[in-house]
């Protein structure tokens, strides 16, 4: 992995990450990943993050934890990026689509839902529309991407990334309690309808 020399004097906290309005600045440096900051705030931000991470850590004197999921790698801007759209309704989703995992040669199994299966949906709306879909490795047992479309669906993203960037087996996924009554129990829906359609 290559190495960054940043001319400039940036405040670090004592992890070695920059902090405040200089964080901008880092991503405006450029990815010192070979890839370039883009793909919205959070990106850019996580890439700043490991970029001053990693800058700290030489400054230092540490080796890099460069392996795959290492504190000094971005693979989570090719694995697992989320992404929402702020239209009415939202559209949110992270990792790859249908399209996608079958080009890529995954074995898939599409689990797709209406949310008004969720009692917790209704009441955050009548007749709540909207809909979700899980892309899952039917090899590995592990969510590779995820799709929502509703009102307020960009608060169930983060749990989608967590289960697709940690490639949480379904198994162990269901066993994560959904709050009663919350949209979130689409969750506890979706992973049954998959259990339900594989056996």
């Amino acid at each position: 992995m290559p190495y960054v020399v940043v001319h400039a004097v940036l405040p670090m906290r004592w992890s070695g990450r920059v902090s405040g309005p200089q964080a901008t600045l880092m991503a405006a440096l450029g990815e010192p990943f070979g890839r370039d900051a883009v793909g919205g705030g959070c990106r850019a931000v996580t890439q700043a993050r490991t970029a001053g991470d990693a800058i700290g850590a030489r400054a230092a004197g540490h080796l890099l934890d460069d392996d795959a999921w290492g504190d000094h790698a971005t693979t989570a801007d090719q694995h697992a990026v989320p992404q929402v759209f702020f239209t009415d309704p939202e559209a949110a989703s992270v990792g790859l689509t249908a399209e996608q995992a079958e080009r890529a040669g995954h074995r898939t199994k599409i689990v797709d839902l209406d949310f008004n299966a969720a009692q917790g949906a209704n009441l955050h709306a009548d007749n709540y529309p909207g809909h979700a879909r899980l892309v899952v490795d039917v090899d590995r047992d592990i969510l590779l991407g995820v799709t929502f479309v509703g009102p307020g669906v960009s608060e169930l993203l983060h749990s989608a990334t967590v289960a697709v960037a940690g490639e949480v087996p379904l198994k162990r996924l269901q066993h994560a309690v959904a709050c009663f009554p919350t949209v979130s129990e689409i969750w506890l829906f979706l992973l049954a309808a998959y259990q339900r359609d594989r056996d």
